[in-house]
């Protein structure tokens, strides 16, 4: 029985979910656990709520490797792309709050969104995963499309 494509591209987008999750899991117990002899003193709560950050901010960027990946085809050139992108989205981070008439461009960085809320000190912000969980949304329905209309003899 035939695989369509768009279980090829889910297939992708769930193992990469599963195993960024597994790595966020172990950097969230890791810090738990090292909270004790090393005195961070950081409540479980908040690296929670920063790691759920981060693992949705993982998931843009992988998605969009995905996306690029299953458009170009070229393993290289969708790394080299999504790679370019986050640090375009630090650098826009980092320099747009600088200037006031500047400030708001740092909303076009997937990173303010992951950090913007200061997670760790306020926790969840629904509003800014929302944003994550679109942004992901977005780049696997463009992979799938993408990967459908692709022509995969060439």
């Amino acid at each position: 029985m035939p695989v369509r494509r768009r279980q090829v591209v889910l297939g992708k987008f769930t193992a990469l979910a599963i195993g960024l999750a597994v790595v966020c899991a172990v950097m969230w117990i890791s810090l738990v656990i090292f909270d004790i002899p090393f005195g961070l003193d950081v409540s479980p709560g908040a690296v929670a709520a920063v790691t759920v950050h981060l693992y949705l901010f993982g998931l843009v960027f992988g998605a969009l490797g995905l996306a690029l990946g299953a458009a170009w085809g070229r393993r290289g050139l969708a790394a080299g792309v999504t790679s370019g992108a986050a640090v375009v989205a630090f650098v826009l981070s980092s320099i747009a709050p600088l200037s006031s008439s500047t400030e708001w461009l740092q909303t076009l960085s997937p990173l303010y969104y992951y950090s913007g809320s200061t997670p760790l000190v306020n926790g969840l912000d629904p509003l800014h995963l929302g944003v994550l969980v679109v942004l992901t949304a977005v780049a696997v329905v463009v992979g799938i499309w993408a990967f459908d209309h692709r022509d995969l003899r060439a």
